[in-house]
């Protein structure tokens, strides 16, 4: 029989990854991991396990919310790749969005699925969304959420009125990250040519949409756009 061999190391970075208290055991092919980070994303408790072609899955918490990920990696000719599906179930919704910002607040809970790939170069995720009402937890989001994801979708900033925040009903679509441009589509409802991305609450509610023909930006857009509309909330 053989010996089981145990690897620990406290922190592993590849590209933009990083690994946070990692363990592997052998030959089993299990593996955990503390966290693991993404620019200001995390993903928390990793456990999972790999075949010998490099294939595995693993189950993960996020933000309050459960997930699962299959994976595919390869090493060849010094070529780092991986291709990966995954899915999140009951992520809260103000914690996920207090990660990427302080002006930004969305409450609320969100079921997502998404694929991707990530190699020398840069990462390919598309991510469908959508939000489900959960008793005591409210669906609700301040102006500069509304400001940042209208601009997002080539939409004009709105003019803040009063500071209370603004109820929707459901809030549904579909991210896709390629050649360094984001693509936004709204999965909530259509109205002509535009595609709704939040359904606003029956009281001070506010409808969000997304125009299907303009709705592809660069990442560095993305940011340019999101800073002016966070920052217009100040004045």
């Amino acid at each position: 029989m053989k010996g089981l061999l145990s690897l620990n190391a406290p922190e592993i970075s590849f590209l933009q990854y990083k690994l946070e208290h990692f363990s592997l055991e052998l030959p089993e092919n299990r593996f955990k991991a503390g966290k693991f980070r993404f620019q200001n994303l995390a993903a928390e408790n990793i456990s999972g396990n790999f075949s010998e072609e490099l294939k595995g899955s693993a189950n993960f918490t996020a933000y309050g919310g459960k997930g699962n990920i299959a994976f595919g990696m390869e090493n060849e000719a010094e070529q780092f790749a991986a291709e990966f599906i995954f899915n999140v179930k009951g992520l809260a919704l103000a914690d996920f969005v207090r990660a990427l910002s302080d002006e930004v607040y969305i409450a609320g809970v969100l079921d997502i699925n998404g694929k991707g790939a990530f190699g020398g170069g840069a990462p390919e995720v598309a991510v469908s969304f959508r939000s489900r009402p959960v008793k005591g937890v409210k669906q609700v989001m301040n102006f500069s959420a509304i400001n940042v994801l209208a601009s997002m979708g080539g939409g004009n900033p709105v003019k803040a009125i009063g500071s209370s925040n603004f109820g929707y009903r459901l809030i549904a679509g579909r991210l896709t990250v390629r050649d360094k441009h984001l693509t936004i589509e709204g999965m909530a409802g259509t109205r002509g040519r535009h595609n709704l991305l939040i359904k606003g609450g029956t009281f001070r509610g506010m409808n969000l949409s997304i125009d299907r023909e303009s709705n592809t930006i660069s990442m560095e857009e993305i940011k340019r756009r999101a800073a002016a509309a966070t920052q217009s909330m100040k004045r």
